[in-house]
């Protein structure tokens, strides 16, 4: 099912993407309209039918009137406010599922653009997590997918009868990071056009991670859940879907990969809507085999 509606979106793509990119406009405001309202066009489809999911355009906020920078589309449950005169909606943190921001090109300037956009959503979400605000307690926010990842990701269980297991401190940060990353909404730079080859993807990521090693702000779950540019994207190993064992007690949390971008996209919200809601194994299909290369 999973690779019915990713070739789906992908047919999609590569027939309406070439009217947008020789559209005879030259207004940036316009231009990035007709981008995002692609976006937009491939998220609806990609939504299951009957749970009340919206696509909109807007701002992230928390319950003490922080409030992110504009975010070009988020996939949203429950209710938001409407600002008026517009089509922009102010939505609570905890009700965003994916928040996406679209570039037309995705090169190491829009990269670093867009990536300081979505960091502003997670600092929102992690000082609202963190504090007495959060109610983790909901039935779609058990813990347990997060446990099940650590135990598949360092061979230890975090929690057993007689309650939470004793931790060293790089693990139980480890366990906390996936505990953030189950409940944050799924965060998504999606450049249609981007890096000529994979290597230049990953070089232009690790030169930005070396000019910020040791600021705020640069931790695992800070990261976009998925990068795009154009062909090829850069996908976190946060077990939401995807898992990759500690290596000498390090975490790989991020790899690079030539795969579908869309079957990417869908594998992260799709985990997600799941884990929400419980489709059962009959949506997914066959289980998605990566090419992937290396990790950071």
């Amino acid at each position: 099912m999973i690779r019915t509606v990713a070739d789906l979106l992908s047919g999609i793509l590569r027939d309406e993407l070439p009217k947008l990119d020789n559209a005879p406009v030259k207004h940036a405001p316009t231009i990035g309209d007709m981008y995002e309202g692609l976006s937009s066009e491939l998220l609806n489809r990609a939504l299951p039918d009957g749970l009340g999911l919206r696509v909109v355009s807007g701002f992230a906020r928390d319950d003490r009137g922080a409030l992110s920078g504009q975010l070009d589309r988020m996939v949203v449950r429950g209710e938001g406010e409407k600002l008026p005169y517009t089509e922009s909606y102010v939505w609570h943190v905890k009700d965003i599922i994916a928040v996406i921001e679209v570039k037309k090109n995705l090169h190491s300037a829009e990269l670093r653009g867009a990536f300081g956009q979505l960091k502003a959503v997670s600092e929102i979400e992690h000082s609202y997590y963190q504090s007495g605000d959060a109610k983790l307690d909901d039935p779609d926010r058990s813990m347990a997918p997060s446990a099940r990842t650590f135990a598949e990701m360092t061979g230890r269980i975090a929690w057993d009868v007689d309650g939470p297991a004793v931790l060293p401190y790089e693990e139980e940060a480890v366990f906390h990071a996936l505990l953030l990353e189950q409940v944050s909404a799924i965060r998504v730079i999606l450049g249609m056009h981007g890096f000529k080859s994979e290597r230049a993807f990953r070089s232009s990521m690790i030169e930005y991670l070396e000019q910020n090693i040791g600021s705020a702000g640069f931790g695992p779950t800070y990261f976009p859940q998925l990068i795009i540019s154009g062909v090829y994207s850069l996908v976190k190993t946060n077990g939401r879907p995807f898992m990759v064992p500690l290596v000498d007690g390090w975490w790989p949390f991020y790899f690079s990969t030539p795969e579908n971008p869309l079957r990417l996209l869908l594998e992260f919200i799709w985990t997600r809507l799941d884990e929400m809601y419980g489709f059962g194994y009959e949506l997914w299909g066959k289980i998605l085999r990566l090419r992937w290369k290396g990790a950071y």
